[in-house]
Formats: structure tokens, sequence, C-alpha cells
């Protein structure tokens, strides 16, 4: 039944209109002799009612030291499990349950491997401009050898390094060519978490960002294959760590997860030619005692490190490695008292400018191999845990059966999931939607497979679905709210580098019930505070700090009774950069194609006089959409200095002059205005 299950679901697959790849036919011809001996087996079973083995004799040569001769023992090997042949092959037996996991491990084998998913990413990548395409795996914990010597904790060597790798695919702004590059991240951090991979990911993203590849303010999307390591890449505080990303970065990030039991990829024998690299300069033999004519400081280069030209090809250090062919590098772990990283000596080796490579530069898969060291001390949130909901109650449905989860700025701190990754023309048509119900909310019947999935006319296997996050019973509070303000303070320095002067932007405010932001017009560039204090915003105060994000901006005041229009007023604050929902909004001057409403002939010669600007409804939208995003970011301030010069908690509303009006003078303007109508009439 099962095999022939198997034949169906194969030709179900092939007779699909848009299939585009082929399960291989040793799977369904081994499906199809599996079901004709089942037939077999099950005749013979019958008749002579064969039972399985419940025990072997298995005799095994063992010499013992205190005899001479050598005996013959008896060694006895169970099975785990028998049973009579007919049990084993009936209806919903062994073999049938074994078979349907055989089975589905084959659909997810062609499903998450590189035929089509791996194929289908990179189509998307190569198709559309400013786009990553990553592999991220880690290598073994590497340990230095000397000589092939085993490096043991009682000798004192207990070091490795942590080496995560990734493979970036990209095509750089103003070039017509993809290229690969290696990132290599090395660490004495015994972690490989969320933590560790996310700091990991962000350095690539500085990186490429400082070399003016592929400028933060233009990447649209990341499309990133990894294995399924839960830890490292699919859990609740993985993903948490992923929608997390996508805000501070504002943009669309893909995370792949493999099948299990995939094979090895071109990031796993880069890593391993590295790790022979390495070997390779421990190997190397000490200088002899009667050479030592001067003293030569072998790891200069570590308080010299090699530097990027303007043209960003990289300057080599005074003393290189490469250099250094006579001579063993250390891997003793105190010099001068003080701990030496032995990532770090690692890190400078695979990086040495100098290191030559058996294969020219045109035939080499990866064409810049970039290395990095990051020091334990960064990662520091290793206690915060993360809990992902919103999983439908049914079987294969949870993480482990999830191969696809998508982080969208849109969605705030949520992450859409659907079991596998499809990059055919319907999904990404669907995906690149205004709408977030339209994008991850009901069937995906644009998809190409979507017969193939299909549950009903309404359903199927494959549609999005929405994950929230909850924090777990073991979380660190502290480490949550640390987390939260890296996050704000990283979302406030990209603020930055888009505002421009004489621009509009818009930040958010809680203490306010009428409205959920507040315009201005930036004054000024964006400056990073030295330390902190306290600034006057039209009599409230409010304490700044260290290191934080900010710039001047002239607040505008709303016209009345003009929904959406507003006009520069003359009061200058100060704003946290880390609240900004927008740094450059587009408003439209007063014109004869964009008019102010209706109004009395005297409010619209004294606006008119102001030159006012209108925001446009969809940015309204947008903004409070994203104001509400934010509240995810709430988090307790520890404040500093004296806390009885500056009441941060008061609920006294600070009312602004020319802005909001109260109830009772809405009324009263509302009555006055209702008076003055009819007489000016003419005029409007």
């Amino acid at each position: 039944m099962i095999a022939q299950h198997g034949h169906q679901l194969y030709q179900r697959l092939r007779e699909s209109a848009q299939y585009q790849f082929d399960i291989p036919s040793t799977v369904v011809t081994t499906l199809v002799l599996i079901h004709n001996i089942k037939s077999i087996i099950l005749l013979l079973g019958r008749r002579t009612n064969v039972t399985a083995p419940s025990v072997m004799k298995c005799p095994k040569r063992t010499l013992i030291s205190s005899q001479k001769k050598p005996t013959v023992r008896l060694k006895y090997i169970r099975m785990k499990k028998s049973e009579p042949m007919i049990e084993f092959m009936k209806e919903n037996g062994t073999y049938q349950k074994h078979m349907q996991h055989f089975l589905y491990h084959c659909f997810l084998i062609v499903m998450c491997g590189t035929r089509v998913a791996g194929k289908m990413a990179e189509t998307v990548v190569r198709s559309n401009d400013h786009m990553l395409l990553a592999r991220a795996d880690h290598t073994e914990r590497y340990q230095p050898s000397p000589n092939g010597e085993l490096q043991s904790e009682g000798l004192g060597q207990e070091d490795s390094v942590s080496i995560e790798g990734r493979s970036l695919l990209i095509k750089a702004v103003g070039t017509d060519e993809f290229k690969k590059v290696l990132y290599a991240h090395c660490s004495d951090d015994k972690h490989q978490n969320a933590a560790t991979v996310m700091l990991n990911i962000l350095y690539m993203l500085d990186d490429i960002d400082k070399r003016k590849e592929m400028p933060s303010s233009l990447l649209k999307r990341i499309i990133e294959i990894v294995d399924g390591c839960a830890v490292q890449y699919r859990c609740g505080t993985v993903l948490y760590s992923l929608a997390l990303l996508a805000q501070r970065r504002r943009t669309r990030l893909t995370r792949l997860v493999q099948a299990p039991g995939h094979g090895k990829a071109e990031i796993d024998g880069a890593l391993g030619t590295d790790k022979t690299y390495g070997d390779s300069v421990f190997d190397r033999q000490p200088v002899l005692a009667e050479d030592e004519d001067e003293e030569v400081d072998i790891w200069a280069e570590l308080r010299e490190p090699s530097t990027l030209n303007e043209d960003n090809s990289v300057q080599p250090a005074t003393h290189s490695v490469a250099n250094r062919v006579n001579r063993r590098v250390p891997i003793y772990k105190m010099e001068g008292g003080k701990k030496l990283s032995l990532a770090k000596r690692v890190y400078e080796i695979l990086s040495d400018p100098n290191r030559t490579f058996s294969q020219s530069l045109d035939k080499r898969v990866f064409k810049e191999r970039r290395y990095h060291h990051r020091p334990v001390s960064v990662a520091n949130n290793h206690r915060l845990k993360m809990t992902a909901v919103g999983f439908p109650d049914e079987k294969r449905s949870g993480m482990g059966s999830t191969y696809c989860f998508m982080a969208d700025p849109d969605l705030g701190l949520k992450i859409a999931a659907c079991r596998f990754f499809c990059g055919c023309k319907g999904c990404e048509k669907r995906y690149d939607l205004p709408s977030i119900e339209e994008r991850y909310e009901g069937a995906a019947k644009e998809c190409k497979f979507w017969e193939v999935f299909k549950k009903d006319d309404e359903s199927g296997y494959n549609d999005p679905m929405i994950l929230s996050f909850v924090k777990a019973n073991n979380c660190n509070e502290k480490e949550y709210n640390e987390t939260l303000e890296v996050a704000l303070n990283d979302i406030g320095m990209h603020m930055s580098s888009s505002v421009v002067e004489g621009h509009y932007g818009a930040y958010s405010v809680d203490h306010d019930k009428f409205v959920r932001y507040y315009l201005v017009q930036w004054v000024g560039t964006p400056r990073k505070l030295e330390q902190d204090e306290v600034v006057d915003n039209d009599g409230e105060l409010v304490q700044l700090f260290k290191d934080e994000w900010v710039c001047d901006g002239i607040w505008l005041n709303n016209v009345e009774r003009a929904k959406y229009w507003y006009w520069v007023g003359d009061k200058t604050i100060t704003v946290r950069m880390k609240n900004v929902l927008h740094s450059d909004l587009e408003m439209k001057e007063l014109s004869a194609d964009n008019p102010l409403p209706r109004m009395n002939a005297r409010s619209k010669e004294t606006y008119t006089a102001k030159k006012p600007i209108k925001l446009d409804e969809e940015d309204h939208d947008e903004l409070m959409n994203e104001s509400h995003r934010r509240d995810e970011f709430d988090y307790e301030e520890e404040f500093v200095g004296d806390d009885d010069s500056i009441d941060y908690d008061s609920e006294e509303e600070e009312e602004v002059e020319g802005d909001w009006m109260s109830d009772d003078e809405e009324e009263s303007e509302e009555s006055s205005s209702e008076s003055s109508s009819d007489d000016d009439s003419d005029d409007d």
C-alpha cells in the first residue's frame, strides 16, 4: 500500500503542469520492487508462518592475557524488535510505518535540497538587484596540534576556536557580475547560539556597507541557507533574533533550512583548507638556539593589524606570519602575564596577506576570503530565551517540520513561516504586495506547487503562518531589556544615516493621548553623544544617554480643521533618533493641484501665509502602524543622575503652543466657525 502511495505521489508530482524538477527514477523503481517482494513474502508468511529471528549467535575470537591459548566466546546480539513476518508486513504495521517515514524523508530531500530550494533561491537573487544569498555553517572547533600531538587539558591546552563560515553571493553596487565571498568568524567563545550567529551576520552586513558593495539603505532582502541545528539556526530565540535584525536593518530576511542528512557544501571544503593551513603554520619547526641572534616578536602584527586602503585593498602589516617560515607559531596561553587569544592568533594566520593558494584566482570558488575575530565579551545575552507560538496543532506542523522562516520589517517582532521555501514567480509576486494580510495570510494558490500541497480549495500544506514570541520561563529579564535597547540604538544609528537637513521626519510619542507621533523639520546633522545629558524640549526635561544618536528639529504645527496639513513652527527640540519612525517623509506643498480643504476666508488667508504642507494619507497610515510596532520595544530605561531634579513619571501633560487643541478649545472654535461659515461662503 505504501509503495503504491509512493508511486502515486511520484506520478502526481511529475504530472503537475508547472512541476520543473525530477525525482530520481531509482527511488520509484525501488518502491515498486519492494511492493512486489512484499506480496511474495506475505504469501509465504501465510503458509509457513515465518518469524524474524530474535537472537543470533556471533562467534568472536578474543585473546586473554592470562592464558596462553586464545579462546572463542559467544556473544549474543539482540535485535530491537522481533515479530512474526505477517505482523511485520500487514497494513499499518512496522514495515508501512518505516516506509512512510522513508517517503517523507525523500520528499524533504527533494524540496529542501540543492536542485529545488537552493536553485530557486539563487535564481531569485540573480534576477533581482540589491539582494544577497548566504550559506552558513559551523565547522568543528579547531585546536592546533603541532607535529600531530594532541593537546589535552592535562597539558594546559584546552583552548579551541569556534569558526562559523558564511559564503556570500553578491553583486556589488556599480558592477554587473556576481561574486562569491567567504566570511569566517573566529572566536574563543564556547557558545554557538543565537547571540553569536546574529553578531556574525551583523558584522558581515556592516563590512559590505563599509566597503560600499551593498549599502544598508539599498539592501532589500537576504536569503540564507542553513542546516537544521536548533540552537544555532532554528529555535524560538533564533527566530526572535531574526525579527529584531529585520527591524534594525529595515530589510527582509528569509531563512531556508536544509533537510536532515544533507551533504557537504563548498563552505565545508573552504573551512577545511583553512584549518589545514593553520595546522601547517603551527607545525613549522622552531628556530634553533644558535640561530637566535636577535629577538623577533612573532606576534608583532597583533599590535599592528592589517588595514584597508582607500580602494578597499588590504594593506598588510609590517610583520607577516608568512615571513616566519622557519619559526613555529607558539600555542602557549600566557605572554607577559596576559592570556593570549587563540582565536586572535588563528585569525592573523588565516588573514595573512602573503598567504598563497594552490589555485589561481580565476579558478577559485571564492574570489575573496574575509576573516573576522569576535571577542568573547561582545556576545553577552546568552540567557535570552524566547518561545515561538502559533504553530497549528497538527502532526508534523511544529518547529521541526518547518523549513522556511521569513522576517519582515512590516511584521514587527513576529515571523512568517511555511513548510518549504518556494521562489516561483507567483510566490515572489505575493510577498511583494503592500499589505501584510495579502503577503502572509490565506492559501498559497499562486504557488506553482499548489496542486502538490493542496488540501482543499481554501487551504494547503505550504500556506504561510504568523508566529509570535513569548518569554520562556528561564529567560533573563535584564538581558531581554538590554537586547531591546541595543536594537533600538541600532535603529537610531541607521535612521541617522538618512537624515537630510531641511527635510521632514516623524518620531513616536507616548505621553500625548491624541496622537502617536510628532512631525519635525530637521536642523543640522545627527550627532552621537559623548556623555549623558538632559535637554529641555519646550519645558519637558528629557534624559539622553552616552553613545545615543540625536538630532535637532523644528516642530510642525497642525492646521486647524485640515486633516494631514501642517506648518513649520519656531520651536527647536532635540529628537532621539531611536524613536524616529521615518527620517525622510515627503510633504506636498500648497498648490492648485493640492489646495487647502474648505475653511473660512480668514483662516485660509492666515494659513496660506505660513506656507502649509500636507502629509500623504498612506504615509500617515504607515506611521501609525510603525508606532504600534514600536510598542513591542517597550522596556525600562535606567536613568542616571539626580532623580529629585527630574520628574520622569509626571502625569501632567505639557501643551505645545499652536499644536494640539484641548476639547474645550475645539468646541469653541467649531461654534465660531459655524456662525461665520454662512457669511464667508462666497469667499471659500
